[in-house]
């Protein structure tokens, strides 16, 4: 006990005042003959934990970039997490912080760990969201930093009655399947895909996110569920598979932006009904475009083996693709959310299982400056 409290008043010293830490102090001291032993490269972004930390250590680990963030609006709260902007003093864009509500599971936990793999995994794509941190917050909850990309959602946009093209649509499908690629190049599925998964930057670029479903597909895995309107017919048959289902889901969520109406749906969310559309029923495709209609329905078909999924970029649809985004949203206004500081509690936030697993991710010299 005696040689682990010298050890973390080591730590405490090393970073001094947190009323006077900065992006360079926090840095220097991260590269210290103190911290330096105690972490592993993760990529060319992160660090990570070389050995389990107990929370004691990786909470003082933890404070001194924490203590940098301001937040700001909180504009997501759901059963799951909550969700709002942040800055961090010293880099010049907003940012989002996702705190995690509850982890007392080994699901929950395993669904967390997924999140952070894919995120490290896929942070040199332009089109997935940037992770910048995992850790704990000032309040000792589990919270992730992210890039906030401005634009809005898709389903915002769908939803609010913004005009947009077949040609915008186009753009957004093509760099989404991009995305949807690079992932799954990387031997990972997304596992919940929809248009509330799907931001786009201020400047209409698109960023992927939320990969809490996301799992391993290095070889044929039974899938879980995501959202049950965008489950495609072998994770409900529970038929093992690999990327099937991003593209199955990535069809639904296209071709329902675009029309303004669920692929399948049931007016009262009946999940059997809904299930029963999937597995036996044509799906409800109203786009009058031909090419957009044939790309949609050949991603929908019932037979694996037939339907269309990693060529999805070679279908006549894309031919005449622009290069740059024709749907410009600006920075979307998020409505405030009223939501409650979320604390650490033993009962809610297993953090001997975060510090086990060691889902704590730092970043680096080369991740900050991308931001400064």
């Amino acid at each position: 006990m005696t040689t682990r409290i010298s050890e973390i008043e080591r730590i405490k010293k090393e970073f001094g005042s947190l009323d006077q830490i900065n992006i360079q102090k926090y840095l220097k001291s991260m590269y210290s003959i103190t911290l330096k032993p105690k972490l592993e490269p993760v990529g060319q972004m992160f660090f990570k934990p070389k050995q389990v930390w107990p929370f004691d250590m990786a909470k003082q680990i933890c404070e001194p970039f924490v203590s940098m963030v301001s937040i700001d609006l909180s504009v997501g709260d759901g059963g799951f997490s909550n969700v709002s902007l942040c800055t961090i003093k010293g880099l010049k864009l907003e940012f989002v912080m996702k705190v995690i509500k509850r982890i007392d599971s080994d699901v929950d936990i395993n669904d967390v760990a997924s999140e952070i793999r894919a995120l490290e995994a896929t942070s040199g794509c332009k089109l997935i969201v940037d992770l910048i941190y995992a850790g704990f917050n000032k309040l000792n909850a589990y919270c992730m930093i992210l890039e906030y990309a401005s634009g809005g959602t898709l389903f915002d946009h769908a939803y609010s009655g913004a005009k947009i093209s077949l040609q915008a649509w186009k753009f957004i499908g093509h760099q989404l399947a991009q995305a949807l690629q690079y992932l799954h190049s990387k031997y990972l599925s997304h596992g919940d895909l929809k248009p509330n998964n799907v931001c786009l930057t201020h400047k209409g670029n698109v960023r992927l996110f939320d990969f809490g479903k996301s799992r391993s597909i290095e070889t044929p895995v039974v899938i879980s569920s995501g959202t049950m309107h965008y489950n495609s017919p072998e994770i409900i048959l529970k038929v093992e598979t690999q990327s099937s289902p991003d593209w199955w889901a990535y069809a639904c969520t296209m071709a329902e932006v675009m029309q303004k109406e669920m692929v399948f749906d049931d007016p009262d969310d009946n999940r059997k009904k809904i299930y029963k559309k999937i597995v036996k029923k044509p799906p409800v495709v109203t786009i009058s475009d031909p090419m957009a209609q044939d790309l949609f329905q050949q991603m929908l078909l019932k037979d694996i083996k037939l339907r269309l999924c990693k060529k999805v970029l070679e279908h006549e649809f894309f031919n005449d693709v622009s290069n740059k985004p024709i749907f410009v949203p600006g920075k979307y206004v998020q409505p405030a959310v009223e939501s409650e500081a979320v604390t650490c509690s033993r009962n809610d936030i297993n953090v001997e299982g975060i510090c086990n697993r060691q889902l704590l991710i730092f970043p680096n010299k080369s991740c900050l400056e991308r931001f400064m």
